[in-house]
Order: C-alpha cells, then sequence, then structure tokens
C-alpha cells in the first residue's frame, strides 16, 4: 500500500467510526449491562467492595402478606409470627445469600438501553433505564437504597475496553 493509499483508508476509517459510534455504544453499553446483570443475580450485587446480605432482623412477617410468589411463602408466614428477608426468600426457594435485587426479576428484565447518542468525536454515551415506570422507580429506590448498583466491575469495564478494540481493529481492516 502506497503512502497514499494508507492516508485514504485513515480518513474513510475516521468517518466510518464517526458514522457507527452510536451503534458501537449501544452494542457495547448492551453486552456490559448484561455481564453486570448476570453478575448481580449469581453473585449478588457489590458496593464499595462489599457484596451485600439480606437482612437477618427480625420483622412481623405480615409485612410479607401479598409479596409471597408461592405456596412456600404463604407457609413461611402462617408458621412465623416474626421473620426474616433472608429467611422468606429461602424458604420460597430463592437465592438468600447476598442481595442480588432479583425478587421478582422484573428490575432486571426491564433494564436497557435506551437511548445512545454521539458525545463528541468518536464518543457515546448510552442511558440505560425502562420503558415501564415501574421498573424505572424500582431502580432508582435500589440506587437510592444501595448507591450505584450498576457500576461495572473491573473485569467488565477491561471487556467492554476490549469490545471496543475489536471493533475499531475491524472497520480498520474493514
Amino acid at each position: 500500500m502506497t503512502l497514499e493509499g494508507f492516508i485514504q483508508k485513515i480518513a474513510k476509517a475516521r468517518i466510518d467510526l464517526a458514522n457507527s459510534v452510536e451503534q458501537f455504544g449501544a452494542e457495547i453499553t448492551e453486552s456490559t449491562l448484561t455481564l453486570i446483570k448476570d453478575r448481580s443475580i449469581n453473585e449478588g450485587i457489590e458496593i464499595a467492595g462489599n457484596k451485600q446480605d439480606y437482612s437477618k432482623r427480625q420483622v412481623n412477617t405480615q409485612k410479607f402478606k401479598g409479596k409471597e410468589l408461592n405456596a412456600r411463602g404463604s407457609k413461611y408466614i402462617q408458621a412465623n409470627a416474626l421473620g426474616t428477608w433472608h429467611d422468606f426468600r429461602k424458604a420460597q426457594g430463592l437465592r438468600s445469600e447476598k442481595v442480588n435485587l432479583s425478587y421478582t426479576n422484573d428490575m432486571w428484565k426491564g433494564l436497557q438501553v435506551i437511548k445512545t447518542g454521539k458525545f463528541g468525536f468518536g464518543a457515546a454515551r448510552s442511558i440505560i433505564g425502562s420503558y415501564d415506570s415501574e421498573v424505572n422507580e424500582k431502580i432508582a429506590q435500589n440506587a437510592e437504597r444501595f448507591g450505584d448498583f450498576l457500576k461495572p466491575q473491573p473485569d467488565e469495564l477491561e471487556f467492554a475496553q476490549g469490545l471496543i478494540q475489536r471493533k475499531i481493529v475491524n472497520l480498520l481492516r474493514g
């Protein structure tokens, strides 16, 4: 390839990148969000480097009335005047070791990339949330309670950076 050809290829790649930045941003955000969801559901959410435990504080089990997901939840309430959210979840066959915010899974199912837009040259910014107002309310309540529970972990950021690099290399090769 001549120097002139190389310069033309770089100029084309710059234009292609500018035209692809929103698509790349949406794909990378969606992939990273999937990793965050999987980690949070399977391992529990992490705040300031610590996994959060479900409450083992005893409360009147009538507070759980109407929140049962199955017959075992109802039996737990009937059998115990006092109980914990940890034990209520466990009685229903749900994970109870660490907070994973997946009691109904509605929040995790509804959480998605809402919009991605250009943010300067060669950069994009994505907004995550839901088109469902109840899911957005759950996200807001959990953010108020736990802080930035959707913050990517270092390995998730590394994955996103690697994905960006692969997309740019593929664009240059294209």
